[in-house]
Formats: structure tokens, C-alpha cells, sequence
């Protein structure tokens, strides 16, 4: 009987740890992914103002970019 106490114990301790060891993830995964979100703006705000391409070229890419957030958000309201 107490070995049943003590396993049952440890499962619910090692369920709480899992779940806390998931959020971790999660929210290390979040921040990845805004890190990489930034990381690519910097480089997109960089190349632009090193290229010093016309505003129609600027346009274009700007448009790329609005394009490539709209899919974004699609695939986040799935």
C-alpha cells in the first residue's frame, strides 16, 4: 500500500514537471520565433538601406513582405 502511495506520488510530481518543463518550451519557441522576426527585419531594413534602390524597387519588396505577413496570419488562424 505504501509503495502504491509513494508511485502514485511520484507520477503526479513527474506529470507537474512535465507540464512545466512543456510551457518552458513553448515559450523558449515564442521567443525564437520573434527573435528570428526581428533578426530577419534588421537585415530587410539593412539591405534596403544599403542598396539604395529606387521606390519603385522598394515597393516591390515592401509588397513581397506584405504578402509573406498575410500567409503568416493564415497560418495562424488555422
Amino acid at each position: 500500500m505504501q509503495l502504491h502511495t509513494k508511485v502514485k506520488k511520484e507520477n503526479e510530481n513527474m506529470q507537474t514537471e512535465k507540464e512545466q518543463l512543456l510551457d518552458t518550451l513553448e515559450q523558449r519557441r515564442k521567443s525564437i520565433r520573434e527573435l528570428e522576426e526581428h533578426n530577419k527585419r534588421i537585415r530587410l531594413a539593412k539591405s534596403l538601406a544599403d542598396t539604395g534602390d529606387s521606390s519603385s524597387d522598394i515597393k516591390l519588396k515592401i509588397n513581397e513582405m506584405v504578402r509573406e505577413i498575410d500567409k503568416c496570419i493564415a497560418y495562424l488562424n488555422k
